[in-house]
């Protein structure tokens, strides 16, 4: 294997890869335990799944994909910051405009689809705004 390749497959990206589908399992599967199970709407549905994905992916990013130093509180702020906004206003945007579209377009579509769906879009969206600025965050010393 060639040293450029190693390099990619060792570094950071490959890491945030690798927990980011595990948070997103994560907030997917609570976001749909929330809406489908408990039949909560989708707006707060969005939020309890991400609150709680929130403080998991801030332990997992810091130690195991940036390899940070200390945490500390002003990190975790700020970390917080980052996943709430994108897990909570775009996120949150995203599934409230995805789900009206997807129910007015495919009404024979069972709700918990339309959710669902409208989730994976948010959460592709939001992991690329969150990959970037948890970089900028979790290496700065």
């Amino acid at each position: 294997m060639n040293m450029a390749r190693f390099r990619l497959l060792s570094g950071s990206l490959p890491r945030y890869l690798i927990t980011g589908a595990g948070m997103s399992a994560l907030d997917f599967g609570l976001f749909m335990l929330c809406s489908a199970a408990f039949g909560a709407p989708p707006a707060l549905a969005n939020t309890i799944s991400t609150i709680i994905t929130v403080v998991t992916s801030y332990q997992l990013n810091r130690r195991f994909v940036f390899r940070g130093g200390q945490g500390g509180f002003m990190r975790f702020l700020s970390f917080a910051g980052v996943t709430l906004f994108t897990g909570l206003i775009v996120q949150t945007g995203i599934v409230l405009l995805l789900t009206a579209l997807l129910s007015t377009t495919l009404p024979a579509l069972p709700e918990y689809l339309v959710h669902g769906a409208a989730k994976v879009v948010a959460m592709a969206v939001g992991a690329l705004c969150n990959y970037f600025c948890y970089k900028i965050i979790l290496t700065r010393k």
